[in-house]
């Protein structure tokens, strides 16, 4: 069976006349049968677009006895089919039409698409408030992603709920040490797997100081500090080093630590100061200077404590107290 050019496939007659000056001719019926489809080309892998992927594959056949290229749409027709979606191959069938016959067909792999994910490390500065924001994820074609977290490198990612702290301290994941893994599925998509940082860090405080100077009286001087700009319903307190003069002359005091860790005294100001004690009232006994602790003056009957920072007569209505 062939193909004569020019002539479809069914029977036709053909007319041979005599050129040697016979007035006579011979018609003879021939059949043309249609010739099968001998090949199609394989389409390179693709990936997923959401979309009908089409290839367009090259289709032959043998006629009179060589390979020859077919016309899409005009020699054959191309079907498709689960040529959208990731999973079972994608196939292409070629159906041979007009003086071709038969059909032929090939597979191909629809691979997954990536996914776009945008993150960056966040540090947040303590303010009584949980934080941890979840990644941008984009997909093609809308497709939901799916994101799982684990806090190890690692490990089954088992977390669902996006890792979120409050604290300096994270005493809400045993171990944690700062790194977030995450992993993002998403239908017809490739696995993206990453990971970012998620820290608190301690808010500075300011403090707040107490008496700094007193006049010797030959007691023991403190003074007080108090821990200030605290997130609301917080409580904290400072370790204070040096906290203690009695005699003339100065000392310092420096705030070494807090109580609560989501503070801190680094940049604060004032996290040193001085304490004096100033000479005070002396009276000279059995020719020793001794200093004056309390001074009472006499009036109507009973003996009045004075201010020993404002003068006075040393006249017989006053005592001196050592």
């Amino acid at each position: 069976m062939s193909i004569i050019k020019g002539i479809k496939v069914g029977t036709t007659d053909i007319t041979s006349t005599y050129v040697d000056n016979a007035s006579r001719s011979d018609t003879k019926q021939i059949e043309v049968t249609a010739v099968s489809l001998t090949s199609i080309s394989k389409p390179s892998d693709t990936v997923y677009t959401g979309f009908a992927i089409e290839p367009i594959p090259v289709v032959s056949a043998m006629v009179n006895g060589e390979l020859t290229v077919l016309e899409n749409g005009k020699d054959y027709d191309l079907t498709y089919s689960n040529n959208i979606n990731v999973g079972s191959y994608a196939t292409v069938t070629a159906t041979g039409k007009g003086n071709f016959t038969g059909s032929v067909f090939e597979t191909w792999n629809i691979t997954g698409a990536t996914i776009s994910v945008s993150t960056e490390d966040q540090t947040y500065v303590y303010d009584g408030n949980l934080h941890g924001e979840t990644p941008t994820i984009t997909t093609v074609n809308n497709q939901t992603p799916t994101i799982k977290y684990r806090l190890s490198n690692s490990g089954a990612y088992t977390l669902t709920d996006t890792p979120q702290l409050k604290d300096v301290v994270n005493s809400g994941y045993a171990g944690f040490d700062g790194t977030v893994y995450f992993q993002v599925t998403a239908p017809n998509h490739n696995t993206y797997e990453g990971s970012y940082q998620l820290e608190i860090t301690p808010k500075t405080v300011t403090l707040s100081w107490g008496t700094r100077t007193w006049t010797y009286d030959g007691n023991p001087h403190r003074t007080t500090c108090i821990v200030t700009n605290l997130v609301s319903g917080d409580t904290c307190t400072v370790t204070l080093t040096g906290n203690s003069i009695t005699n003339i002359g100065s000392t310092t005091v420096t705030a070494t630590g807090l109580s609560n860790t989501n503070y801190t005294l680094e940049g604060a100001s004032n996290t040193s100061i001085t304490l004096t004690v100033s000479p005070g009232l002396f009276i000279k006994l059995s020719g020793t200077w001794t200093p004056v602790k309390e001074v009472y003056k006499r009036v109507s009957g009973s003996w009045v404590k004075q201010d020993m920072t404002t003068a006075f007569s040393t006249s017989e209505a006053y005592v001196k107290k050592n």
